[in-house]
């Protein structure tokens, strides 16, 4: 819905049609429903994406020694991976004495360019890419990581976020789309101007400098996916609109 219909006349016509014909509209995000709404006068339930808390959770096994930073996504320009690469070749020369770590998983059509740019920039002995993993092992790979850094350009919703929540880990998110829903500022995570590695350098280096900050944000991500997007209450939700058509 954020792309297809701007791609031409005739998409936006196919879209409205695919949406006239419909007898119930869900969206996962007050952002997408405001994009539906565009297109559409319907009533519109806004339904977000469970998270279920009893596989996403904290498994304290994370390397003590090395601190991770990481993203588990598609490997395209619109995740915004490549400021990612840019801001923690700055961290890596700012904390020098620091064991770090930036580990990206998942696969895509910019993995090649993402590890020229590693090497570019001398930190390829930083930088771990992992390729694309199976659904079942993406809880493994958020006890890998200490901080959680999504700057993406683009988003519908947010869904690694709030894995990344479950699992006790702060994030930090761009202001685009729906991520602004799934963090709370200042309490789970840190949100910020997308499209600014100054900010995303500075955000990075606060969570580094303070080390307790880590554990309080990452609580507070838990409560915060546990009291809002706890996948069996939102399944429930769906069912009740559903029993209502």
């Amino acid at each position: 819905i954020f792309d297809f219909p701007g791609r031409s006349y005739i998409h936006k016509i196919f879209i409205k049609y695919i949406i006239k014909r419909a007898d119930l509209l869900l969206s996962t995000s007050e952002v997408m429903k405001t994009e539906i709404l565009k297109y559409s006068e319907k009533l519109i339930e806004v339904v977000p994406l469970g998270i279920d808390t009893d596989k996403y959770y904290n498994f304290k096994k994370r390397e003590n020694d090395v601190f991770t930073i990481g993203i588990i996504k598609s490997l395209e320009s619109y995740y915004g991976i490549e400021n990612l690469i840019k801001s923690f070749a700055r961290i890596a020369e700012k904390f020098a004495n620091r064991n770090l770590r930036l580990l990206i998983v998942g696969d895509g059509s910019k993995r090649e360019e993402y590890i020229e740019l590693t090497r570019l920039l001398k930190i390829e002995n930083l930088v771990e890419f992992h390729g694309k993993i199976v659904q079942e092992r993406v809880p493994d790979f958020h006890n890998k990581i200490d901080l959680f850094v999504c700057p993406s350009l683009s988003e519908s919703f947010g869904v690694s976020v709030l894995e990344a929540s479950a699992c006790e880990v702060p994030v930090i998110v761009s202001n685009v789309g729906g991520l602004p829903e799934v963090v709370k500022h200042n309490e789970t995570g840190l949100i910020l101007t997308v499209n600014d590695c100054d900010n995303l350098v500075s955000a990075i280096s606060f969570f580094l400098d303070n080390p307790d900050k880590l554990s309080e944000f990452g609580k507070s991500g838990r409560r915060f996916v546990q009291e809002k997007y706890n996948w069996k209450n939102n399944l429930l939700l769906v069912k009740a609109i559903y029993d209502r058509y």
